[in-house]
């Protein structure tokens, strides 16, 4: 049975993605946003080392490079971002706007 993978796209233009197993991005997704909603910004250390404890122990693979590239893959798509000015990279989930309930 042939795998489902996704393309993950980088924030920086011009630099390219690359694909993986689906159910391994949905994972990693769901523990990069579940760390971030628990503490409303992380190092990327941080992320690494918390990300690593939600995974489970047969998860196939390098944690921190499957974390690295699904977080680049957030950036891009605009759902976390790093904080601007801090010397250190912090991360966290990016703020939508409340809906006013009015349509145009």
């Amino acid at each position: 049975m042939k795998r489902e993978m996704v393309f993950l796209r980088h924030p920086t233009h011009g630099k390219r993605g690359t694909r993986i197993d689906r159910a391994k991005y949905e994972l990693v997704r769901a523990a990069i946003i579940q760390c971030l909603e628990a503490k409303s910004r992380l190092t990327f250390d941080e992320l690494l080392a918390a990300v690593a404890e939600i995974l489970p122990l047969e998860f196939e693979g390098d944690p921190n490079w499957y974390t690295t590239w699904v977080k680049l893959d957030l950036e891009a798509h605009r759902k976390i971002r790093r904080v601007p000015h801090s010397h250190i990279q912090h991360l966290e989930l990016t703020r939508r706007r409340p809906q006013t309930g009015r349509r145009r």
